[in-house]
């Protein structure tokens, strides 16, 4: 009985150590280690949860572009001497799946730091995990102020937060576009409320109101009554709050309804497989905010060759796989001060170097300004149109307004 009791102990005791040795379970464990985890010699590894598999694996993209500029800087030296593997873990785009995913590259692959994790419900759902644990979520994909708002010290956004960006497009609207009656279509969830909010405070700023605010919610088939609103309200400019798809089936039921105002909408929008279903005379009428720069610029050659070569399947003149690389020249810029003059790899490195970035740029990002203060980047944006196939810029780089 004391053998069979023994053994069991020892079995138990051999699992537990087996488990600790993964790191399954053990966040703890992970922030008492410090900042040394994810670092091999010369290698540092990455990672981020993305759609492999599921209904959004277009936004695999976003991912394959990150991979290509680590792969790309790994052929030409690295960063500072170091080498980046980059690891991705499959939540299929849904936040119920993202947690496991995350624990999986915290505490089995044992990465350095989160770098492009896509989605915003997903990365909201692991915001307290991440928090206890420590580890920096660098240039995540999604705009949400709940990211940086209060400043958490292991979180930095990139992407301008939704708020700031609804403001932008007004500001355009208003200032370029010289609207005087200005509406808004939004969806009805915290992406598009969150843009409406920016809009709405803009027009309050210059002592005005919207002709009219739309809301459809998620899995709208008929936005026809929705786009009557709009043209009833006589707004001559309207801006599009939501994710992609419904983009299509609004600008077709304008046409349908005779009503071609300017259209302004955020970078996601402008796909080309997405304006490529919209009838000519909306998309001559549409206006796209950016800070990523066009895929197609002088600037993006090292992109353009990197896609060809590590990922010749996904279309490089797609925003989608130019925002990643674009996010991960971020991280490897802060990367590469925080190790300058021997200093190793470290969380604290890491998060100090990012905050002092102050009205950097490089080839693929312009003005971004982080502080102790400050996790919310808000690099500078131009507008562009797609016209006969290819997508120009209307106006230069400009700041985004401060809305917060």
């Amino acid at each position: 009985m004391m053998n069979r009791h023994r053994i069991a102990i020892i079995t138990f005791l051999a699992a537990f150590m087996v488990s600790v040795g993964l790191g399954i379970g053990a966040p703890e464990r992970v922030l008492a280690q410090g900042t040394a985890q994810g670092v091999s010699g010369k290698e540092v590894s990455l990672g981020a949860w993305t759609p492999q598999s599921g209904l959004a694996t277009v936004l695999l993209s976003i991912s394959q572009g990150a991979d290509a500029y680590f792969r790309w800087s790994n052929d030409h030296g690295g960063v500072n001497g170091y080498r980046f593997k980059f690891v991705m873990a499959n939540d299929q785009y849904n936040p119920a799946l993202t947690p496991a995913a995350a624990r999986r590259l915290v505490e089995v692959d044992k990465v350095f730091s989160i770098v492009t994790a896509v989605g915003t419900a997903s990365n909201v759902s692991v915001l307290s995990y991440l928090s206890d644990v420590g580890i920096p979520n660098i240039a995540p994909l999604t705009g949400d102020p709940a990211l940086t708002h209060p400043v958490r010290k292991n979180i930095f956004t990139v992407m301008p937060d939704y708020t700031t960006e609804g403001a932008f497009q007004a500001q355009f609207a208003l200032d370029s576009l010289h609207s005087k009656s200005l509406g808004v279509i939004y969806q009805n969830d915290a992406l598009g409320k969150s843009g409406l909010d920016g809009v709405m405070k803009m027009l309050a700023q210059r002592g005005l109101k919207a002709a009219t605010t739309v809301p459809y919610d998620l899995g709208s088939v008929n936005f026809t009554p929705m786009v009557a609103r709009l043209k009833a309200s006589g707004a001559d400019t309207v801006i599009v709050w939501g994710s992609v798809p419904p983009f299509v089936p609004i600008l077709k039921a304008a046409q349908a309804l005779d009503y071609q105002p300017k259209w302004v909408a955020y970078l996601f929008d402008a796909a080309p497989a997405v304006l490529n279903q919209i009838p000519p005379a909306q998309v001559k009428n549409a206006y796209f905010d950016s800070w990523v720069p066009l895929p197609s610029d002088a600037d993006m050659v090292a992109y353009r060759d990197a896609m060809a070569k590590y990922y010749p399947q996904v279309t490089s003149s797609s925003f989608l796989p130019a925002t990643g690389w674009c996010l991960a020249s971020v991280f490897a810029s802060a990367f590469n001060d925080s190790v300058a003059g021997g200093a190793a790899p470290s969380w604290s490195g890491l998060e100090k170097s990012l905050e002092g970035m102050h009205d950097f740029s490089n080839k693929y990002v312009h003005r971004l300004t982080f502080s102790a203060t400050n996790h919310q980047g808000e690099p500078a944006e131009f507008v562009m149109r797609y016209e006969n196939g290819n997508f120009v810029k209307v106006s230069p780089y400009l700041s985004l307004p401060a809305m917060h």
